[in-house]
């Protein structure tokens, strides 16, 4: 049955302007707002709405008396808005005709009734006003019971703000109290009206008085201003909504005290100290040191307009350097520094400082800054004579920021609050946004001299989780080899292709023969268990054939990039104190000279039939030397970092294993044999029956690598995200065709520009998953991994680097 329609009533509320008409100019902040709303796609964004309960004996009239009252008190009440001569002006009616609009819902079953009731809030809320025609507040009643009624109130910001509110409240509860006694309104005569405080703030703002203001925020804003980057579920839109969702919390009274214990002993108030925690968090949360932050400041630095309804309130920009080697106390300071410089230029209104500092224009963001913190003090009772009251909270359903942070001070502590775009922001990731920001603020409280880099900000279900949880990687380790599994392949498919190179193949016979008698020729040599053998070859078949017997020797080669400068090559030998070189002639005069080490060149004809094709047997085992890869040195000398064959084999178990490689697969290598992921790339086609082909050495072309992923129908590409995006560049005219084969594309390195993925990833012709490897070379190349499946969210966010690989 429909209750609603068959069993309410509703009294239409009564509103006409009457009576004269005047004209003035509209203040600062409403010209700002004015030009809002025009592009606001959902109005309510600046609507102030409240919803209070009110259970006892309802003298309607008295109620709709003293909002009479306070409408003619307040001329803001009564002021619509037009645009004359490219000016915004405020319109003020002498008489607004309003009568109470009362809905009864006493007709619908008890918790149908609360339901329905509390989405008539929402609605009234959301409701969109006119400017133009206004009146832009209303007042509803809805009626519950004969004792329960929910009062509807909703103004317009561009006529209101928070302290607004509190004057409302107050004059409503002295003049409902006045009339249900029968008692003569008693309020004073309001000195000035909010259109004296506009004429006002023009006349004084302007000449030296605006320069000496706006001179302050020029010098604090220059500079290109800094875009906040929070890590977000979506990526940020070109012409965003302004949808928005609210996630409640609570800090507790103990916390509270010692944060203002904390702001006592260094002269801050608590706004500064809770700020400064907020700047903290923001900076561990998106890794930025230039932090700017919004706050509201009431904008009544008067007694004459303190009673007063209307648009007072101004945004000011508190912009703070944050390093985390400093303690949470030392930020305190600085906070305290800049909120006291910015308080006292905030006289200058903030459309004034956006238009003076012209920060980049786009719909996207909210100019200068993009989050808001505000601190609100205890919320005044209402009390209505003979009733008792309780304010009923309304879903937000918009947000003006990317993320507002709001704290209301009570007797237990403080009531938290985020505000957040819908847009950018799942609830699941703003609920842990503030189970962080509530640690941090427990280690800031307890201990203020450690620095804000090491606050606390996980949650002990989190540690537990990621300690213990994500690094229970435990899995049964790989019985054989590399080599060996190769071997397998060799004796099961001879006849298979192993390697393509410059349009030549090479099968796993041939191979497995090539790197067998090199194998025999090493042992003779002394090779054996962690003997070190340099390689210097160009990617070629010798190159694999040559590290296959290292290995089947049973030593453990060093890598040589023959393209390194000779400096380099000759500390590295040296270092690494090698037992034997191996090579090609063409090479070998590069190579600085070493007495005594013998050089052998894949080249040059061995003595016929001295080294038979057999495999070798060796004594190595999972415990020994498979590599020495040298560091880059960056910090320092390059070290040699050894890696071992029981890790490398878990390496290439997991990553064969994981990304599902068969014979179908073909590996295109185009990184240099001295570089760690280089190794992993070689092995895992000849390990499963695939091909390896090898791009040549040589200046990198793009367009060269993007002709052998088409030609050979390359299925997995492996290299660092800066030798990647020239082939997404390459291939983007043809809308991407020639990497249409690539299954997985492995990314590591160096940190992944999400963006630049984007058109490829979303276009029809990739079917690739990316995947984001991370690891130093001291712990076997991969050490964790992100597959990213979600390829709508790979743009606009920092990508993530993954969980341990098994076994690490």
């Amino acid at each position: 049955m429909n209750y609603v329609t068959q069993n309410t009533t509703a009294e239409a509320a009564d509103t006409a302007f009457e009576g004269a008409v005047y004209a003035f100019g509209a203040s600062f902040a409403q010209q700002r707002l004015w030009l809002i709303d025009q592009l606001l796609q959902d109005p309510s964004v600046y609507h102030i709405p409240a919803a209070l309960r009110l259970r006892g004996e309802m003298k309607q009239e008295a109620l709709e008396r003293a909002f009479r009252r306070i409408i003619d008190r307040h001329e803001t009440m009564r002021t619509t808005f037009r645009e004359k001569d490219g000016t915004i002006e405020q319109v003020i009616r002498e008489k607004l005709i309003w009568s109470l609009p009362v809905e009864d819902l006493t007709g619908i079953p008890g918790e149908i009734r609360w339901n329905r009731a509390l989405r008539l809030a929402q609605e009234e809320a959301q409701a969109a006003f006119d400017l133009s025609s206004g009146p832009l507040f209303r007042i509803r009643l809805l009626r519950l019971d004969e004792e329960d009624h929910l009062l509807l109130v909703t103004l317009h910001h561009i006529i209101s703000d928070g302290w607004s509110t509190g004057v409302l409240i107050r004059e409503l509860s002295e003049l409902y109290g006045a009339f249900v006694r029968g008692e003569p309104d008693e309020l004073p005569e309001l000195p000035v009206q909010y259109a004296d405080y506009a004429h006002y703030q023009k006349d004084w703002l302007q000449g030296g008085t605006l320069e000496e203001q706006l001179a302050y925020w020029k010098e604090k804003l220059a500079g290109e201003l800094p875009l906040l980057q929070l890590y977000t579920a979506a990526p940020r839109l070109s012409k965003p909504g302004n949808g928005g969702a609210a996630f409640s919390f609570t800090v507790s009274e103990e916390v509270g005290r010692k944060l203002k214990e904390l702001g006592r002993k260094e002269g801050a108030t608590g706004f500064m100290t809770l700020l400064a925690a907020y700047k903290a968090w923001l900076y561990r949360y998106s890794g930025q040191e230039d932090l700017l932050v919004g706050t509201p400041a009431a904008g009544r630095d008067s007694e004459e307009i303190e009673g007063l309804i209307g648009f007072f309130v101004n945004n000011l920009v508190i912009r703070s350097q944050v390093d985390g080697k400093v303690s949470f106390r030392s930020l305190l300071r600085q906070v305290k520094a800049a909120a006291v410089e910015a308080y006292s230029h905030g006289d200058v209104p903030f459309d004034k400082v956006v238009e003076v500092v012209q920060p980049g224009r786009d719909l996207g963001v909210t100019p200068v800054f993009q989050t808001m913190f505000v601190l609100q003090p205890q919320p005044a009772s209402v009390e209505l004579e003979g009733m008792q009251t309780e304010l009923v909270p309304l879903e937000r359903t918009t947000a003006k920021f990317d993320l507002l942070l709001e704290l209301t001070e009570t007797e237990q502590g403080f009531d938290g609050l985020f505000e957040y775009s819908t847009d950018l922001f799942t609830e699941e990731a703003v609920g842990r946004m503030a189970a962080h920001f509530l640690q941090l603020l427990e280690g800031a409280a307890a201990t203020p001299d450690e620095r804000i880099g090491r606050l606390p900000m996980l949650t002990e279900p989190e540690i537990r989780q990621q300690a213990e949880e994500w690094n229970r990687t435990e899995a049964e380790l790989a019985e054989l080899g590399v080599h060996e599994q190769f071997e397998a392949w060799a004796a099961r498919s001879p006849e298979r292709t192993a390697l393509v190179y410059n349009g030549q193949t090479v099968s796993y016979g041939e191979l497995n023969r090539m790197a067998n008698r090199l194998a025999h020729r090493l042992q003779a040599l002394g090779v054996g268990p962690d003997t070190l053998v340099g390689v210097c070859l160009d990617r070629s078949p010798e190159l694999a054939a040559g590290l296959l017997a290292v290995l089947k020797a049973g030593g453990a080669y060093v890598p040589l990039d023959p393209a390194l400068p000779e400096e380099r090559l000759a500390y590295m030998s040296g270092r690494a104190g090698l037992k034997a070189l191996v090579t090609k002639s063409a090479l070998a005069g590069g190579l600085p000279k070493q007495p005594e080490l013998p050089v052998i060149c894949l080249d040059e004809q061995a003595e016929p039939r001295l080294y038979p094709d057999e495999n070798p047997k060796s004594a190595a085992g999972p415990d020994h030397l498979m590599y020495v890869i040298f560091t880059s040195g960056s910090t320092g000398l390059p070290k040699g970092a050894g890696v071992y064959r029981k890790g490398f084999a878990n390496l290439m178990q997991w990553y064969t294993r994981e990304f599902g490689m068969t014979e179908a697969d073909r590996v295109l290598l185009i990184t240099s044999p001295s570089f760690d992921l280089t190794q992993k790339n070689i092995y895992a086609p000849l390990m499963t029956g695939g091909q390896l082909v090898l791009l040549p050495s040589g200046p990198y072309d793009a367009r060269e690598v993007t002709g052998l992923v088409k030609e050979h129908g390359i299925t997995l590409l492996n290299g660092t995200p800066s030798a990647f995006y020239p082939l997404l560049e390459e291939t983007a005219p043809d809308g991407y065709e020639a990497l249409a084969s690539l299954r997985h594309v492995f990314l590591g390195g160096e940190p992944i520009a999400a963006d630049k993925l984007a058109d490829w990833t979303g276009s029809p012709a990739s079917r690739a998953e990316v995947v984001n490897t991370y690891g130093p070379t001291e712990c076997t190349d991969v050490t964790v991994f992100c597959r990213l499946t979600d390829r709508k969210a790979l743009a606009g966010r920092p990508v993530p680097i993954g969980r341990p690989v098994p076994n690490t």
